[in-house]
């Protein structure tokens, strides 16, 4: 009788994994400008950037049928070369329905390019991509005053799994 419950189960079991029909996708670097609008002052400021995932998605392929997400890289490059030094960056995920949340930080980062270290806990991150809309937002600590606008080039890498 154990035998039969565990060749049931074993079936059972390839059933359930074997109808699977989810795969990784592909959709190499998202590329974003974040913007902060001066005048920027010492201490914390804030740059944006609104996307859709949909727009990153393969033709036929609907946010709504991703199974898993995850970021596996954010890359931050300020555009102004003579502005004041960062001293951290603090990175924020953002959609109309799910509160913000925090995906990636920095403290002493290089001033021309930083990558920063992700957050384990991306739980949140499906739920956001299923929204209408995304947006990054990065925190950013300035050492001393700018009085322009600020780009940040941002590129960020996506893990991906979604269902047929």
């Amino acid at each position: 009788m154990k035998l039969f419950h565990a060749v049931l189960l074993t079936l059972a079991s390839i059933s359930f994994f074997g109808c699977n029909n989810s795969k990784p996708l592909e959709i190499g670097e998202h590329k974003l400008q974040a913007t902060a609008t001066g005048p920027l002052f010492t201490g914390v400021n804030t740059a944006t950037a609104d996307f859709k995932i949909q727009d990153l998605l393969p033709e036929g392929i609907d946010a709504n049928n991703i199974t898993s997400a995850k970021i596996t890289s954010i890359t931050v490059k300020p555009e102004a070369e003579s502005a004041p030094e960062i001293l951290s960056y603090t990175t924020l995920l953002a959609s109309p329905d799910q509160e913000m949340s925090q995906i990636a930080f920095l403290n002493q980062p290089d001033k021309k390019k930083a990558s920063l270290s992700i957050a384990e806990d991306q739980s949140f991150v499906l739920d956001m991509l299923k929204d209408s809309s995304q947006t990054l937002v990065i925190d950013f600590n300035l050492e001393e005053d700018w009085y322009d606008d600020w780009i940040f080039n941002v590129i960020i890498q996506w893990e991906l799994t979604v269902s047929n």
